[in-house]
């Protein structure tokens, strides 16, 4: 017998047995998948702008570096120059880089040919001191910023008034060093990359620096003008920056120069001023370097990671790609010269660079007053 249900007891159909649904539909999974992608793509992307920006990063401090040790060797040269009238300074502004030397107390190599019997304490501490792009000497086979520092006399105590070519003491005007010592501002050696074989060729020039394709200077006058001539134009008297020869007695008063009248000979970059305008009776001194307040030197470089992925065909066409210092406004070289590099894609254009180099152009510029 069935026994009767209790009271408040159900009796129906038996409840339902509940089942557990282990693992994912194909539309969740799609959906787990298509997230994770785009969590890897966003830390790709991350992590290449990260790399991206620490190489850009490197290279640029690369080339701050250099050209941070570059401009302090030149300081060191310019505070240390000889800023007299009698001696000459070679300011060479060309086509394609400028190049410039003169006398300092800074060190210098003393040749290996000295005259016999003299020591390097026979030698005093003047040395002539120059810098220079090797484009234009090594026939563009190699393009890095160069050092001079040749070791002279302050006057030549042998009958060997010369060596190798070149003058071994400082030359005093009417001499120039472009001529006194040709030789050695022509010399395609260096100490570095290129060491010399040749017994008629000193060892005076060094690699400072390798990453620089560009240099250019001008001169800050005392008036706050720049310019490429190291002279002042008077403004109470008549003048000649264009000349081709030194000034003679006749260069007086009835051909309207007065004292303080400036002189510029264009052939041996001499600056003259009148100290006496009397008629037929003038006198013009050489006045060095006083009417120049600071020498402003430009400098492009390339670092040297991206150099290596550039052939030197392509940078030699970034020098010309990067303008001379124009007569007009020479002071405007450095900003020329930034806003040329930031177009990435003229360079790429007109250099034959890739995009990398391209746009790892670096521009420096700094002033040395001269006191």
């Amino acid at each position: 017998m069935v026994p009767s249900p209790k009271s408040g007891e159900y009796c129906g159909e038996p409840a339902p047995i509940r089942t557990v649904r282990l693992g994912f539909t194909l539309l969740e999974l799609m959906a787990s998948i298509g997230i994770l992608v785009l969590l890897v793509a966003v830390v790709h992307q991350l992590v290449s702008s990260a790399t991206l920006s620490t190489v850009s990063a490197t290279r640029l401090m690369d080339s701050d570096n250099q050209a941070r040790l570059i401009f302090a060797k030149m300081a060191e040269d310019f505070a240390s120059m000889y800023r007299r009238a009698d001696v000459n300074y070679y300011f060479k502004s060309q086509s394609g880089n400028d190049a410039f030397y003169f006398y300092s107390q800074a060190p210098g190599h003393i040749a290996s040919q000295e005259v016999a019997g003299t020591t390097d304490a026979s030698i005093n501490s003047a040395s002539l001191v120059g810098y220079r792009v090797s484009d234009s000497v090594s026939g563009g086979t190699r393009v890095e910023l160069e050092r001079l520092g040749r070791g002279l006399r302050w006057m030549d105590l042998s009958a060997q008034a010369a060596e190798n070519g070149a003058a071994t003491s400082v030359q005093h005007l009417p001499s120039l060093i472009k001529n006194a010592f040709s030789q050695a501002i022509a010399d395609v050696y260096n100490n570095t990359t290129n060491p010399s074989t040749s017994a008629s060729a000193t060892n005076q020039w060094d690699v400072i620096g390798d990453q620089v394709f560009r240099m250019e200077f001008c001169f800050l006058l005392r008036d706050g003008t720049f310019s490429l001539k190291p002279v002042l134009a008077a403004s109470t008297n008549s003048n000649n920056l264009e000349a081709n020869a030194a000034p003679t007695t006749t260069a007086d008063s009835s051909a309207g120069y007065g004292v303080g009248s400036r002189w510029y000979d264009t052939t041996t970059q001499i600056a003259y001023q009148c100290t006496n305008a009397a008629a037929g009776a003038a006198v013009w001194a050489p006045q060095g370097l006083a009417d120049v307040k600071a020498v402003v030197v430009t400098l492009a470089l390339i670092d040297t990671k991206s150099r290596v992925s550039t052939g030197i065909a392509s940078i030699r066409n970034a020098i010309s790609s990067l303008s001379d210092t124009p007569a007009t406004n020479p002071g405007s070289m450095q900003k020329t010269w930034v806003q040329k590099a930031n177009d990435t894609a003229s360079l790429v254009r007109e250099t034959g660079l890739n995009r990398t180099t391209a746009s790892s152009v670096r521009v420096y510029e700094r002033f040395f007053y001269l006191n």
